[in-house]
């Protein structure tokens, strides 16, 4: 989330982060990181997500398109 946000009602940050977490997890209650696979499947996610954002940081996009056209 940007800086920007500290600027923000504390409410309305609590929405915003509600409603990302909706987005990403499919519920906006804390108590979902109580069981293991919720957390197992959102490091998945992130692993996932922070994999495909460094390879995209190091290969062009052209080279990308060679990559899943599996050439």
């Amino acid at each position: 989330m940007p800086s920007s946000i500290a600027q923000l009602d504390l409410d309305r940050q609590v929405a915003i982060f509600q409603d990302r977490l909706s987005r990403v997890t499919g519920s906006d209650e804390m108590s979902q990181f109580t069981d293991p696979e919720v957390v197992a499947k959102l490091t998945d996610t992130y692993l996932a997500r922070n994999q495909i954002a460094q390879i995209q940081a190091t290969i062009s996009p052209a080279q990308t398109a060679l990559i899943l056209l599996g050439g």
